[in-house]
């Protein structure tokens, strides 16, 4: 079996969208596959590790960050007539309920007092003293210094991304939301508004950053890529050892004769079975992982997460590890198609050399 063809066939998933398999069915799939190639090759049964545990989403105090406080000063004094915006923005924050925001309300009263703060700066008509204005400066500077901070208490701490890291359920469902299209195009919001704020810039379109997140709601996307990982790479590493087990065993072909019913047999568990029901739900997590996971892993990826998201981020989610459960599935998924082309070789079956 040429190694060019069965690779195109195993890991073409980039282009591949297909509906997949969730619950007790993948489980069932999975079984099947583990089963027929147990018969097919004629060895002894082989049952997969157990899953392992998966990590939840950290505590809100382990993935949120302090926020250095600001003291208005010369401003409460003297410099509030000069702002009239600027007054109403600090009653915001005084009043009852200002002392209580939660984060994604505390982000977006920020990127206001921030946006207040330099219009009143860069205002001609504002008329104060210089030793006020300096502390205008001074506050706008610390406002702006401060929001990638804010921003990421808002991200971390938001039910929508808490969301996209739960473990509930048993498998990655078909798409019922958003394309991935349009989930790539909120990701890609995110990112960019967090380089934004890096460089101390405010995004355009903050007044419906809610409404970004809320797309996100009730996917899971995170978590259940996780398992489904988890449980392929089970299920790889199993069959990959009956694969082995019969290439260091007797041949599975005496000659290399196709129109050997062991020969057929194997053929038809790998055409049958595995390309036609296996691969295209592998398909589909390949191709949801190379949307979210990279994303994801970048927007965790800050000088200011705390050591649970940097732990959680590198063991689980980081392209650059070879050791998480996604780079993992790649790289079984490689060995599995090695091991099925050696074995049908020594059946002279070379399928896709003459197209």
């Amino acid at each position: 079996m040429s190694r060019a063809w069965l690779l195109v066939v195993l890991i073409s998933s980039s282009v591949l969208l297909l509906a997949g398999c969730s619950g007790s069915s993948t489980q069932q799939l999975l079984d099947d596959y583990l089963t027929r190639v147990t018969r097919a090759l004629e060895i002894d049964a082989i049952q997969p590790e157990a899953r392992p545990t998966l990590p939840n989403w950290p505590s809100a105090s382990q993935r949120e960050v302090p926020l250095q406080g600001i003291r208005l000063g010369l401003l409460e004094a003297y410099g509030l007539r000069a702002c009239p915006d600027l007054l109403t923005r600090v009653a915001e924050r005084n009043n009852q309920l200002g002392r209580v925001m939660i984060p994604s309300q505390r982000f977006l009263y920020e990127l206001r007092l921030a946006s207040t703060l330099q219009s009143c700066v860069e205002n001609p008509s504002t008329q104060v003293e210089a030793e006020t204005l300096e502390e205008l400066e001074r506050l706008t500077q610390q406002v702006y210094r401060r929001l990638p901070a804010v921003f990421w208490n808002f991200l971390v701490s938001s039910d929508e991304m808490a969301g996209l890291f739960s473990l509930s359920g048993e498998g990655l469902s078909p798409d019922r939301h958003l394309p991935l299209s349009e989930q790539q195009t909120q990701l890609e919001y995110l990112l960019e508004t967090a380089r934004l704020l890096e460089n101390q810039q405010r995004p355009s379109r903050y007044q419906d950053f809610e409404r970004e997140l809320r797309v996100f709601r009730d996917q899971a996307v995170v978590g259940q890529l996780l398992r489904a990982f988890t449980d392929a790479n089970r299920y790889l590493q199993a069959v990959n050892h009956q694969l082995r087990q019969r290439l260091e065993g007797t041949l599975l072909c005496p000659r290399p004769t196709p129109e050997l019913p062991r020969a057929q047999i194997s053929q038809n568990v790998l055409l049958n079975v595995y390309i036609a029901d296996v691969q295209p739900w592998f398909a589909r997590l390949e191709r949801k992982a190379q949307i979210w996971l990279p994303a994801i892993n970048q927007l965790l990826d800050s000088p200011l997460a705390p050591s649970a998201i940097q732990e959680y981020r590198e063991t689980w989610i980081n392209p650059d590890n070879p050791e998480t459960p996604w780079r993992r599935f790649q790289e079984l998924n490689r060995q599995h198609a090695g091991y099925w082309e050696k074995l049908l070789q020594q059946c002279g079956l070379q399928p896709g050399l003459a197209d």
